[in-house]
């Protein structure tokens, strides 16, 4: 009821303003209600190994006409109209369900990594959570939250209430995009965190530039030093590897290794090492 609320109140608004934004809020709407929705899922690296052992649930939405709009174009939209929470438990229940369909014949089931906006953690969010590991049957220490948007965090003080409910169920806690802003920084301080992911932007420019390479090393110096796993986005030559494995870069995604994929060729995937390189790199794919 709630949802199709919600759908109802996006048309209207639609229809008093004649905009691209409102007319893709509207569609998202109705994308939300139909369950269309769809996720897939990029694999995550042991770098000193090439082992796979984690994916990242992504959001995609395919259009009825084969169309595919991009997360940076709907997602955004999702949180101006309030639709952020929607997409994100639906999200959270499909990559559960899926990965608990993985683990019988896997003899080392991933870490399942999921985003969840600022604008989510509210304080209904850990029930939904603990509903949501209960249906499913997904074991709360192979699940770990992405926070996004830690800029909008509002109260800090709540928040750390919050994710520390959900650690109460073996849940892991991230800050993604770490590195982009200030707040990252001091919010480290004041949430409960058991990972850095860095952000990709300083990953693909440390190649040609060397402020970003320092940040890169400070970042996983900093992980190092205060017990924190670090995981570098957004891997894209052999060359960004390389350096990220000489730094000591724990963990690593991108698509030198593998793009996101369906659900049935991530899991393939999970079983090669190094992903896309172990098959002769990207022009392989």
């Amino acid at each position: 009821m709630e949802s199709g609320l919600k759908v109802l109140s996006v048309k209207r608004f639609a229809s008093r303003h004649n905009r691209p934004q409102a007319k893709l809020a509207s569609d998202l709407g109705e994308a939300i209600s139909q369950e269309d929705i769809a996720v897939h899922f990029q694999p995550q690296y042991e770098l000193c190994s090439g082992r796979a052992v984690g994916v990242e649930a992504l959001a995609r939405w395919v259009r009825l006409d084969g169309r595919i709009t991009p997360p940076s174009s709907f997602i955004p939209v999702a949180e101006r109209f309030g639709m952020i929470g929607a997409i994100g438990v639906s999200v959270l229940y499909q990559a559960c369900s899926t990965l608990c369909e993985w683990t019988p014949v896997e003899r080392n089931a991933p870490l399942l990594c999921v985003n969840v906006s600022a604008l989510q953690l509210t304080v209904e969010f850990a029930a939904v959570l603990a509903g949501i590991l209960e249906l499913t049957e997904f074991p709360g220490n192979r699940l770990e939250l992405e926070v996004t948007e830690t800029s909008r965090i509002s109260n800090v003080s709540r928040t750390a209430l919050i994710l520390a409910q959900c650690r109460r169920h073996g849940v892991r806690i991230a800050l993604d995009d770490f590195g982009t802003a200030y707040s990252g920084f001091a919010y480290l301080a004041q949430l409960p965190v058991d990972r850095l992911k860095l952000d990709q932007s300083f990953v693909q420019a440390m190649e040609n530039n060397r402020k970003a390479a320092a940040i890169v090393r400070s970042v996983i110096a900093l992980g190092s030093d205060m017990g924190i796993d670090v995981l570098a986005e957004g891997i894209e030559t052999e060359r960004q590897l390389e350096m990220l494995t000489v730094m000591g870069c724990p963990h690593g995604q991108g698509n030198l290794l593998s793009r996101p994929l369906p659900a049935d060729a991530a899991r393939d995937f999970m079983n090669r090492p190094w992903g896309l390189r172990h098959a002769g790199g990207l022009h392989a794919a």
